[in-house]
């Protein structure tokens, strides 16, 4: 199945520098571009895509074909934080302290205020008990006066 040509947005090498990175001569690339199907595809200067005056050639398709032939390097490991990576790092250390910190004061507050709430409740409880209980004392005193003063036979 052919593949379709290059477009405008496709990421293009000068063909020499793809020639020296596959280690084939320039000619010997140029044929392979100028191919039925080729494997890496091309862009001829003075055309519509390449106004310039050298070939183009599909970057994706050499670096596909320097996999292929085993000419990429194993990527190295991963480069040491930089010093700004560094620094983020410890600033999102610092405010997620911060913010636990914070977090851990907000329910301290409320353990204590859920306590004062609760003795509270507790005092009044008690106040409306004692109003009960005089409620209670003062119609007995009420009915206690009203029979000493109560006439008989009325």
């Amino acid at each position: 199945m052919a593949r379709p040509p290059l477009a405008a947005d496709d990421r293009t090498i000068l063909l020499t520098a793809a020639a020296r990175r596959l280690g084939l001569t320039r000619s010997t690339l140029h044929e392979r571009v100028r191919a039925a199907n080729p494997a890496i595809r091309g862009m001829p200067p003075r055309s519509e895509l390449n106004p310039g005056h050298q070939w183009l050639v599909s970057l994706d398709d050499v670096e596909a074909e320097e996999r292929r032939k085993g000419l990429v390097e194993v990527p190295a490991a991963p480069p040491e934080l930089s010093v700004d990576a560094m620094r983020l790092e410890m600033l999102q250390a610092a405010l997620n302290e911060s913010q636990q910190a914070r977090i851990t004061q907000a329910e301290t507050l409320i353990a204590e205020l859920r306590a004062r709430l609760a003795e509270r409740d507790r005092a009044v409880a008690e106040k409306d008990a004692r109003i009960a209980q005089l409620e209670r004392q003062l119609a007995a005193a009420t009915r206690h006066t009203a029979d000493l003063f109560a006439v008989p036979g009325t």
